[in-house]
């Protein structure tokens, strides 16, 4: 199979919301609520000759990732050991996450395509703006960066080598058996990295339900067992357990996301967090039972929201559009609440997110972790104050990391960035990011010449 100067193969993976569910969907007991962003990484890959020096065995992989300030690596993949190593760096640095996929995913696509890896060298090449620092330097948002690049960088190998078709990966062929084989392969082979984190960056928005870790564990344990890992990972594996089911954003809905600049140790929270639990388990259990059940109400009322707009969408925009001119503690008093639907439930959101706040704010008090802190706590009031703002929180585990709002009208999105703009209290910029529905999915090179131009 020789793939010597071939076509560049583009894959692109999108970050992600944790809109309900934080710490919860640690526990395959409870689900979590995950929009994808329209923000993706992306990865490209092409074979064509390099010069660096490798053996016999061993095939040449060059790394650039030209967002970044010095930010290229050099590896040799030994195709008869199944290992990387690095070769050459920019500042001698390292990138883990790259590594990783590289010597996992070269494995397993020798594994399911054999001859897939010849006597040709790969390039790969993420599409970003440049960032004027290293990747050492960059800032920490929260939105599931990592877990994007890796499945990108997962999907366009895969697909670059053989071992699932380009086809696959397009969204209007999602549906197909053979695109839901092609996505639990690279999901599976992903899920190295962090749980809804990478479901996301494959399924996009969905109700996320973790898988077992055992799945994994058992063969990540076997070092050097490539046919192992290759069982473990399979799309036909029943041990993997992990649920994505697709959900819609109510119409009129539009996510807003904001850095608060600060940034959080989310590991460090999670340990504090499951220390706690492990210490007060009566305690706990009965928190963790009431937040499951207000991170569930989120989501019916999503669908019950969605539902309206089918059955009545006139109705059901104009409900929209009164609401969007008007504070969320206003709503009830519309001279149309007993009689519309869509305006009762849009108060009872509000209610629902308000309810979920509390309880993230008294999990994170029993614990010492700054879920929502007191100065995000005055942020998100203000924001709910805003005319056509109907949810506000923090994502995911919380802290300092972002904060997302949903704005039900251009103006409402307008008017909650003026309050980041004029909030003092901390700093506060908005992300150039909305939800979409799609995950991974392959593209056309030709239309991303600003990426194949530095191939």
């Amino acid at each position: 199979m020789a793939l010597e100067n071939s076509p560049a193969t583009l894959a692109s993976a999108p970050g992600k919301v944790l809109v309900v569910g934080g710490y919860l969907v640690l526990d395959r007991a409870h689900s979590g609520l995950v929009v994808g962003t329209d923000t993706c990484l992306y990865a490209a890959v092409q074979t064509q000759p390099l010069d660096i020096p490798v053996s016999k065995t061993e095939l040449a992989v060059s790394v650039v990732s030209p967002q970044f300030d010095s930010a290229w690596w050099q590896y040799a993949f030994d195709t008869a050991t199944g290992k990387l190593r690095q070769h050459a760096s920019a500042n001698d640095t390292s990138n883990r996450f790259v590594e990783v996929v590289l010597e996992s995913t070269l494995s397993l696509a020798a594994e399911y395509v054999p001859g897939a890896l010849p006597r040709s060298r790969l390039r790969r090449i993420p599409r970003m703006g440049p960032t004027g620092t290293t990747l050492q330097g960059v800032h920490k948002t929260g939105l599931g960066s990592s877990a994007a690049m890796v499945t990108s960088l997962v999907a366009a190998l895969l697909a670059h080598l053989g071992a699932i078709s380009v086809e696959s990966l397009n969204p209007e062929n999602h549906s197909a058996e053979e695109a839901q084989r092609s996505l639990r392969l690279v999901h599976n082979i992903a899920q190295s990295g962090s749980g809804f984190d990478v479901s996301s960056a494959v399924y996009g928005s969905h109700e996320y339900r973790r898988f077992s870790p055992s799945v994994l564990e058992d063969a990540m344990a076997q070092t050097g067992d490539v046919a192992a890992v290759k069982a473990a990972v399979s799309p036909e594996n029943a041990a993997w357990d992990n649920e994505a089911i697709p959900v819609q954003i109510p119409p009129g809905f539009t996510l807003r996301l904001a850095d608060v600049d600060a940034g959080s140790n989310t590991p460090s929270m999670i340990r504090k967090i499951l220390q706690w639990k492990k210490a007060f388990p009566e305690k706990s259990d009965k928190l963790w039972q009431s937040l499951h059940g207000a991170n569930a109400q989120i989501r019916v009322l999503w669908d019950k929201l969605a539902d309206a707009h089918r059955s009545d969408p006139k109705g059901y925009d104009s409900a929209i559009a009164w609401c969007a001119e008007r504070a969320s503690n206003e709503w009830k008093a519309a001279p149309t609440f007993e009689s519309s639907t869509t305006q009762q439930l849009l108060v009872d959101l509000v209610k629902a997110i308000q309810g979920v706040r509390a309880l993230q704010r008294e999990l994170g008090e029993n614990a010492g972790v700054p879920i929502e802190p007191p100065k995000q706590t005055r942020l998100l009031d203000a924001c709910m104050q805003v005319p056509g703002i109907c949810m506000a929180a923090v994502p995911g585990a919380g802290g300092y990391d972002a904060i997302y709002c949903v704005a039900l009208s251009d103006d409402a999105s307008r008017r909650v960035e003026e309050l980041w703009a004029q909030w003092t209290e901390m700093s506060v910029g908005p992300l150039l990011a909305n939800q979409a529905s799609s995950g991974v999915c392959a593209l056309d090179p030709a239309a991303y010449p600003e990426i194949t131009s530095k191939l």
